[in-house]
């Protein structure tokens, strides 16, 4: 498919940003999934053994309800030990995928190379700042709900800001904790729906690398529904099985992958609020001309 250029600072209306995210993933489909691929392979397989572990774990202790104390509390342990892995190992894809997605919208913009590994190797250097400004702002964010709910929820889209603001306004905290209360002035109800129907997008998306999934998980209830009524155990060990950690690995993977729609939609809300605030892409367009002269 031939490449296209789409302007990134620009204002942009609603239906506009949904079609600008659309167009940009439809115009840059080949190199854009060839990066996020690389990341979500690997990925995908480390989160599907992890939920193997846990499932596992869970089995273990349904299969002997009459185990010691010691050995529940090292069960236990071990299952909180692989939740907190799993809840890490999300956080550090979630800050992998961003990066490398912005990325790559910026390097395409400059007329830079956006082969894989070159997005990735760039995208790694923001990894860990963009893991610690999620940490932050989810934390930030949990007060608010423990405050009051919405206080809670109008932070969490108010903060969502802060990752663009990050990749692309060079990557300082102070910035990308601050700019986004004046960004998002005025503008929180188009942020939110914006997030919202891009998510749901995703999600619905999503569903169709579960079907192998739920295939097999339904097949093995019908096939002996009596061991799995009567056999609470049966369930995990379903769950934990190579097949089902396989499908998984596969439901994972695409999941990854339908992030980028919410991640580029942000992105261009990012890129029209910055251009109706500060005239970014016209200041662009002025420093372009004037290096030509």
């Amino acid at each position: 498919m031939s490449e296209k250029k789409i302007e990134l600072y620009k204002t942009r209306d609603f239906g506009e940003k949904i079609n600008a995210t659309i167009e940009y993933i439809r115009f840059n489909f080949g190199p854009l999934i060839k990066v996020v691929l690389v990341l979500v392979l690997p990925l995908g397989i480390v989160a599907s053994l992890m939920l193997k572990n846990i499932f596992g774990t869970f089995g273990g202790m349904m299969s002997n309800p009459n185990m010691d104390e010691v050995e529940r509390v090292g069960q236990l342990s071990s299952l909180g030990g692989n939740y907190m892995l799993t809840m890490i190992m999300s956080m550090v894809t979630y800050s992998f995928l961003v990066a490398a997605i912005y990325t790559f919208l910026s390097r395409r913009d400059k007329g830079e190379s956006v082969e894989p590994m070159e997005v990735i190797k760039e995208a790694l250097k923001s990894v860990p700042g963009l893991f610690g400004l999620m940490i932050v702002t989810g934390i930030l964010t949990v007060l608010g709900f423990f405050v009051f709910i919405l206080p809670g929820i109008y932070l969490a889209f108010v903060f969502s800001l802060s990752f663009p603001i990050y990749m692309f306004e060079g990557q300082d905290f102070g910035t990308a904790f601050s700019k986004p209360f004046k960004l998002i002035r005025d503008k929180w109800w188009s942020t939110f729906g914006l997030l919202i129907i891009t998510s749901i997008i995703a999600a619905v998306i999503s569903y169709v690398f579960l079907i192998p999934s739920y295939a097999i998980m339904f097949g093995q209830m019908f096939s002996d529904p009596e061991t799995l009524q009567n056999d609470p155990n049966a369930v995990f060990e379903s769950l934990s099985s190579w097949t089902t950690t396989i499908t998984m690995a596969f439901a994972m993977m695409g999941t990854y992958l339908t992030y980028l729609i919410p991640i580029i939609a942000l992105g261009f809300q990012y890129f029209n609020l910055s251009e109706r605030m500060e005239g970014t892409g016209l200041k662009n367009q002025i420093q372009d001309f004037e290096n030509l002269g």
